[in-house]
C-alpha cells in the first residue's frame, strides 16, 4: 500500500511550484520590457548625453516625481540609519512593535491563522528554519503565503553538555527561542516591494534554497521611499504565533527534541507537522487569535477598553441614542483586539 505524502511534503510542493511559476512570470516580465536601442533613443533621447534620473522616479514626498540628487543623498541618508537601527538583530516582538499601524490592522483583521509545516536544522548556519502556511485576505487570486523564519542562534540555545531531563529542558529551550533573534521572508508583495530591502540592509532578511528568499539591492524608490515599517501582514500574524501560539510551541519542542537525539549533528535534522495537526490548529487559531497590537498599543488599550465600557453604561442624557451605539462599534473593536468577550448589555 502506497504511503500518503504528509501534509508538509504537499505544502512544500506546492510552494515549490509557485516559485517556478513566479520565475517564469518574472522572466517574461523582463523580457516584454526590453527596449531596441532605437526605441530608446525615439522615447528618451540620446542618455549618454544626459542622465538616467529623466526617467527614474521616485514618490518621495508622497508625489511621483523624478529622482533629484537630493533625493540620492536622502535616500543614502536613510540606508546608513536603517543599517544602524537593526544592527544588533530583530526579534518576534520587535517586528511587531516597529510595523505599521495599517499592517497590524490588515493582519488582525484578514489573516486569522498561520501554521508551521515543516522545520529544518541547516548545519551550515547552525540555525532552524520553519516554514508557515498563513492564510490569505482574499483580496487576490492567492488562496495561501508562505513565510520562512530562520532561529539563528538555535543551535547555540540547544547545545548541552549535560541533558539529564530532556523535556524539561527542551521547554526551557523553546522559551529561550521565541524570544531569540530570527530572519525571515514571505513570498507575498507586500514584502517583496515594500520590506525586502529594508530586511536586506537590516540584515535579517532570511536568504535560503527557494530563489525568491533572496537579498534586495534595489532601493523601493517608488512603493516605500521613506522607508516606513518592517512586516507584511502575513509575517506580523506569523509573529504573534511564535509569541503566543501554543501549537508552535509544541512543535518547537518536537523539533528541539529531534536535535537533542541526533547522533550526527551535522545533519539537516527535519520536524514535520501532520494534516490532522494543521486542521486542528488552524479551527483552534481561527478562534483564539486576536488583534496584534504593538507594545505601545497594548498600553494605552485597557484603558480605552475602561472609558468606552463606563460612556456604555452612563451615556450622556442629551446623546444617548447616538453615543450608545457609537460606543458599541468602539468596544466591539476593542474586544477583538483583545480577545475578550463582547459587550452584551
Amino acid at each position: 500500500m502506497a504511503k500518503r505524502a504528509s501534509i508538509a511534503s504537499i505544502e512544500l510542493n506546492h510552494q515549490k511550484v509557485r516559485i517556478k511559476e513566479e520565475i517564469s512570470r518574472r522572466n517574461r516580465v523582463d523580457s516584454s520590457r526590453l527596449l531596441p536601442e532605437q526605441r530608446i533613443v525615439e522615447m528618451y533621447g540620446d542618455l549618454s548625453q544626459g542622465s538616467f534620473s529623466d526617467i527614474l522616479n521616485t514618490t518621495l514626498g508622497g508625489v511621483s516625481r523624478p529622482i533629484t540628487m537630493e533625493d540620492l543623498v536622502q535616500f543614502e541618508r536613510k540606508r546608513h540609519s536603517l543599517e544602524s537601527k537593526y544592527k544588533e538583530g530583530v526579534t518576534a516582538e520587535f517586528i511587531i512593535n516597529k510595523s505599521r499601524a495599517v499592517d497590524r490592522t490588515r493582519a488582525s483583521r484578514e489573516i486569522p491563522w498561520a501554521q508551521p509545516v515543516a522545520a529544518r536544522f541547516v548545519p551550515t548556519n547552525n540555525s532552524l528554519v520553519v516554514t508557515f502556511v498563513t492564510a490569505a485576505s482574499g483580496k487576490y487570486h492567492e488562496t495561501k503565503h508562505y513565510v520562512n523564519v530562520e532561529f539563528t542562534a538555535f543551535g547555540a540555545i540547544t547545545k548541552h553538555l549535560i541533558n539529564p531531563d530532556p523535556k524539561k529542558q527542551a521547554e526551557e529551550d523553546a522559551q529561550q527561542i521565541k524570544k531569540s533573534l530570527l530572519k525571515f521572508d514571505c513570498d507575498c508583495g507586500r514584502h517583496t516591494f515594500w520590506y525586502r530591502y529594508i530586511a536586506s540592509i537590516g540584515g535579517f532578511a532570511y536568504v535560503g534554497i527557494n530563489p525568491l528568499a533572496r537579498k534586495e539591492t534595489a532601493y523601493p524608490k517608488i512603493r516605500n521611499p521613506n522607508l516606513h515599517g518592517v512586516a507584511c501582514k502575513h509575517v506580523l500574524r506569523v509573529m504573534q504565533t511564535i509569541q503566543k501560539n501554543s501549537g508552535f510551541h509544541q512543535f518547537l519542542i518536537k523539533a528541539i527534541l529531534n536535535q537533542y537525539k541526533a547522533k550526527d549533528k551535522n545533519k539537516a535534522i527535519k520536524t514535520q507537522t501532520t494534516k490532522r495537526q494543521m486542521e486542528r490548529q488552524i479551527t483552534q487559531m481561527k478562534i483564539e487569535n486576536g488583534g496584534i497590537l504593538s507594545e505601545a498599543e497594548r498600553k494605552i488599550a485597557p484603558a480605552l477598553l475602561a472609558r468606552y465600557q463606563q460612556a456604555l453604561i452612563n451615556p450622556m442624557p442629551t446623546r444617548f441614542g447616538k453615543d450608545r451605539k457609537n460606543t458599541r462599534q468602539k468596544l466591539n473593536v476593542l474586544a477583538t483586539l483583545h480577545n475578550v468577550e463582547k459587550y452584551r448589555g
